[in-house]
């Protein structure tokens, strides 16, 4: 049984390195490729929908949410606090080029996201 916890402790180590960094980073940019760089491509749209209707007074009936309202939601139950905070503390502890590469890295993640969820939408049961 040590040897089977000794083994786990040693690969766990080994994985949490690294390696996980090179594979999800290998996963963004393969999500990325397929579905032909959407993050990218529809970042005007997506800003315009969620940033850019945040004063519309608009409102449909009682209970609609707004698209920011909705997106504010959405990503409040699926990051929670710890994904905000760490924001803020690579920004104090390591500056604005630390706020650089949140960016870069949030890019990249966003892909990974939203095939994530495509993918449970196409085959929940």
């Amino acid at each position: 049984m040590d040897t089977a916890l000794n083994f786990l402790n040693a690969f766990i180590g080994f994985m949490w390195g690294w390696p996980l960094i090179i594979i999800i980073t290998a996963a963004a940019i393969l999500y990325s490729v397929v579905l032909k760089f959407f993050q990218f491509r529809r970042f005007g749209y997506i800003t315009k929908n969620t940033f850019g209707k945040i004063f519309e007074k608009e409102l449909r009936g009682e209970g609609t949410l707004t698209p920011f309202q909705a997106a504010s939601s959405a990503l409040a139950g699926t990051l929670g606090v710890g994904n905000i905070a760490g924001v803020g503390v690579a920004g104090g502890l390591g500056g604005p080029g630390a706020l650089f590469w949140v960016w870069v890295v949030a890019l990249l993640a966003a892909v990974a996201k939203y095939a994530g969820g495509g993918l449970g939408v196409h085959y929940r049961g």
